[in-house]
């Protein structure tokens, strides 16, 4: 049985194994505090976000789920193969599993992280990129820019104001606030909930409590006027 090409899996020490490449990405709030990066072996917090990359070990027929940190998720190894698969709309954006779950502005960060990727692996034209194979076994490599191409570039983002740039970056760091605002308000938010229900069944315990002691005090006065 062929199990894929050879590009499909990961080589260790020169040698082919029985692991996939990572083939797709899922994002979601860490559940618990126990999952550790792959790539800093550094704990994921709760509630924190975090990315999973899915692999196929053929070994034991079973898949493989590696959790990561969002900013270490460009230095997994063969990150690039999973854009095989997934490729951006027209409009640039890439469809994740479960990422409709998270808030509006790390729905955002996540394309962020994705378009940098898919940018530095697949379509960086400042990096020599092989592509694949055509018919006649002859290897494309995309074009190296100019000198002369790259000072062009360099003058126009002389010509930009200012202004613009510092905008840039206000925006981002208001975005980067505003994200972890909405972040701490669902934590205050479970806490506040957890909170009222416990003060409602501590409220419903001492109604019970004195139902109780209004029954046992009616019980010892009929008791009392039976015996005289």
């Amino acid at each position: 049985m062929q199990l894929g090409n050879d590009d499909s899996f990961e080589y260790y020490n020169g040698y082919k194994s029985e692991i996939t490449k990572p083939r797709t990405v899922t994002c979601e709030y860490a559940k618990s505090g126990r999952s550790t990066c792959k790539i800093c072996r550094q704990k994921i917090q709760i509630r924190e976000l975090r990315f999973g990359t899915h692999q196929t070990a053929f070994e034991r027929y079973d898949e493989i789920t590696s959790w990561l940190h969002p900013q270490c998720l460009k230095n997994f190894q063969s990150i690039e193969h999973v854009f095989k698969r997934m490729k951006p709309d027209k409009k640039g954006n890439f469809t994740i599993q479960d990422s409709k779950i998270l808030i509006p502005t790390d729905q955002q960060y996540v394309q962020e992280i994705l378009k940098e990727i898919y940018d530095l692996k697949i379509g960086d034209n400042s990096t020599l990129i092989q592509n694949k194979e055509t018919p006649n076994q002859e290897k494309e490599y995309v074009k190296i820019p100019q000198k002369q191409d790259v000072l062009n570039k360099t003058e126009q983002k002389e010509q930009l104001p200012k202004i613009k740039k510092n905008a840039k970056k206000r925006t981002s760091a208001q975005m980067d606030n505003q994200r972890k605002k909405l972040q701490q308000q669902i934590i205050d938010q479970e806490f506040v909930n957890e909170n009222t229900e416990l003060s409602d069944f501590q409220d419903k315990k001492k109604i019970r409590v004195k139902q109780v002691q209004i029954k046992n005090q009616k019980r010892k006065q009929k008791d009392q006027k039976v015996k005289k």
